[in-house]
C-alpha cells in the first residue's frame, strides 16, 4: 500500500468518492494549516481566517462530486478558499457605524437595509476623503489594529519616509480619535439616509 504522503490529492478525492471517508480527512489534514495561513494573509484576523477555511471545507464537501479530475485539486481548493475570504471581507464591509441610540426605535427601510445594500453603503461613505477612506478600510474592512495601521499603511505612518518607526502611545491615541471622528461622520450620513428614506416612505403614502 502506498504511503499517505505519496497518494495524490486527486487519488484521495477518488478514494473518498469510492466510499472511503478517511480520504477526505487526509485531504483536510494535508491542507488545513496552509489554508489558514493563506486566509490569514488575506484577512489579517485569525478567527475570520479559521471561519473562511471551515466554510471552504464545507463547500468542498458539498461539491466534491462536481470536481473535475483533470483539474489540479489544490487549485480548486485555493480558488474556493479565496472566495470564502472575500465573503468574510464583504461581511466586514457591512459594518458601518452602530445605530445611534436615539434612532434605535425607528422602523423603516433606513439604516439596517442600507447596510445590506452596496449602493447605499457607498453613499454613506462618499463624504470621506482619501485618508479617511484608507483608515476606514484598514480598520473596518481589513480588521487591522491601530498599531498595524501605523506600521503597514504608508500614507498613515507618522514617521518620515526612510526613518525607523517607533509606534508611540500618543500616535495610537491620535489615530483612535481620528477613526472615532470618521465613524461619527458615517453615522451622521447614515442618519441623513434614514431621514431621506422616511420622508420618501411618507410621501408614498400621502
Amino acid at each position: 500500500m502506498p504511503m499517505p504522503e505519496m497518494i495524490t490529492d486527486e487519488q484521495l478525492v477518488q478514494d473518498y468518492l469510492s466510499g472511503k471517508p478517511d480520504a477526505f480527512t487526509q485531504l483536510v489534514n494535508r491542507y488545513q494549516a496552509r489554508l489558514v495561513v493563506f486566509a490569514y494573509n488575506v484577512l489579517h484576523q485569525r478567527q475570520d481566517a479559521e471561519d473562511a477555511v471551515q466554510e471552504t471545507w464545507v463547500r468542498i464537501w458539498q461539491t466534491i462530486r462536481e470536481y473535475e479530475p483533470t483539474r489540479k485539486f489544490s487549485s480548486w481548493l485555493y480558488h474556493i478558499c479565496k472566495g470564502k475570504c472575500y465573503d468574510q471581507l464583504r461581511k466586514r464591509s457591512l459594518k458601518l457605524a452602530p445605530l445611534p441610540k436615539d434612532l434605535d426605535s425607528i422602523k423603516s427601510t433606513s439604516f439596517r437595509e442600507a447596510a445590506l445594500n452596496k449602493a447605499s453603503r457607498e453613499w454613506c461613505l462618499a463624504v470621506l476623503n482619501h485618508r479617511q477612506h484608507l483608515l476606514y478600510d484598514a480598520i473596518m474592512v481589513k480588521g487591522m489594529s491601530y498599531e498595524a495601521v501605523l506600521q503597514e499603511v504608508k500614507e498613515l505612518c507618522p514617521a518620515p519616509k526612510g526613518c525607523p518607526l517607533e509606534v508611540k502611545p500618543e500616535d495610537i491615541e491620535k489615530l483612535r480619535n481620528e477613526f472615532a471622528e470618521i465613524m461619527e461622520i458615517v453615522a451622521e450620513r447614515a442618519k441623513e439616509r434614514i431621514r431621506r428614506d422616511m420622508k420618501g416612505t411618507t410621501n408614498e403614502h400621502e
